[in-house]
C-alpha cells in the first residue's frame, strides 16, 4: 500500500516537457482529473505550461488554456474566465474546486460565450430573413454560407429537396456549435437521414453529371446529339488535300498491293 502511494505522490517528478526533476507541490505542478495518467499531480510543470500560454493578449492565448485544461481535464466556464480577468492562475484555482474537484473539461459550459465580431460586419437581406424566420442574424449569416454550399453542389428542382436542405443546413449549424457528445451524435445521425432523403450523400450520387463534365465525354455528347454535316461538293476538298494524298500516297500504296487506284473507282 505504501508503495502504490509513493508513486501516485513521489518526492521528485521530470516534467514530460522540460524534463528537469522538480519537487513534487502544488507551486511545482497542477492536480488533475486525467484519468490516463497515474499520478496525482499532471507531469507538466507550472514553469513549462506558463510559457506555453505566452502573454494574454496572444491571439492563441484561449485556445491554449482550453488545451491546457483539456490536459488537466479541467472545466471551461466562460462566465468564470471573465470573472477571472483572463487570468490563467487564478482561474484554474478556480475551477480546481468546483465539485470536490472532479469537474471535468466535459463538463465545460461553452453556451454562454459570446464572440465578438469587431472587425467584421454583414448585412442580412430581408428575402433572407424571411427564409430563416426566427434565426438571429449571426445564425442566419451561417445557414446560408451552409446552405448556399448545398445548392452550388446539388439542384434544388422542388420544394420538397429545396426544403431538405434547408433542414439539413440547419441540422449542420447546430452540430458545429453542440458540445454535448449525446447531442453531436444525435445531430449527425438526423444529417446523415436527411441527406439520404435528399440523395446527396457522396456514395449515391450519379456519375452521369461527373461524366459530363470530362471534356472527351462532352466532345462526344455533342458529336452524338449534333453531328457535323458533311460539306457541300464544292467544299470537299478546297485546298487539294485529298487529291495530294491520293496521288502521291493511296495510289502508290494501291499499286503495291495489287488493288485498284482511287481514279479508277472513281
Amino acid at each position: 500500500m505504501r508503495e502504490q502511494e509513493d508513486k501516485l505522490n513521489p518526492i521528485k517528478m521530470t516534467c514530460i516537457s522540460c524534463r528537469k526533476p522538480w519537487t513534487v507541490s502544488t507551486k511545482t505542478y497542477y492536480e488533475h482529473n486525467n484519468q490516463l495518467v497515474g499520478t496525482k499531480y499532471y507531469p507538466l510543470c507550472k514553469t513549462c505550461i506558463g510559457d506555453y500560454l505566452g502573454e494574454k493578449d496572444n491571439e492563441k492565448y484561449i485556445s491554449r488554456v482550453k488545451e491546457i485544461l483539456q490536459h488537466l481535464n479541467r472545466p471551461w466556464i466562460y462566465e468564470q474566465w471573465v470573472k477571472s480577468n483572463s487570468d490563467w492562475g487564478r482561474y484554474v484555482r478556480h475551477v480546481s474546486s468546483l465539485n470536490n474537484g472532479h469537474k471535468t473539461f466535459m463538463e465545460s459550459e461553452f453556451e454562454t460565450e459570446k464572440i465578438q465580431h469587431s472587425v467584421t460586419t454583414f448585412e442580412i437581406e430581408e428575402d433572407a430573413r424571411r427564409f430563416w424566420r426566427g434565426y438571429s442574424d449571426e445564425e442566419i449569416d451561417e445557414l446560408e454560407y451552409l446552405f448556399s454550399n448545398l445548392t452550388d453542389g446539388y439542384e434544388s428542382e422542388s420544394l420538397i429537396q429545396e426544403t431538405l436542405l434547408k433542414q439539413i443546413a440547419v441540422t449542420q449549424m447546430k452540430a458545429n456549435h453542440s458540445t454535448n457528445t449525446k447531442e453531436y451524435t444525435d445531430l449527425i445521425s438526423t444529417l446523415s437521414k436527411l441527406m439520404n432523403d435528399a440523395n446527396i450523400k457522396p456514395t449515391q450520387k450519379s456519375n452521369t453529371n461527373q461524366s459530363e463534365e470530362i471534356f472527351g465525354a462532352w466532345i462526344k455528347k455533342i458529336e452524338d446529339e449534333e453531328p457535323i454535316p458533311e460539306p457541300l461538293e464544292e467544299f470537299k476538298d478546297v485546298d487539294k488535300v485529298k487529291k495530294y494524298l491520293n496521288k502521291y500516297f493511296i495510289n502508290h500504296f494501291a499499286k503495291l498491293f495489287g488493288l485498284k487506284d482511287v481514279k479508277s473507282k472513281e
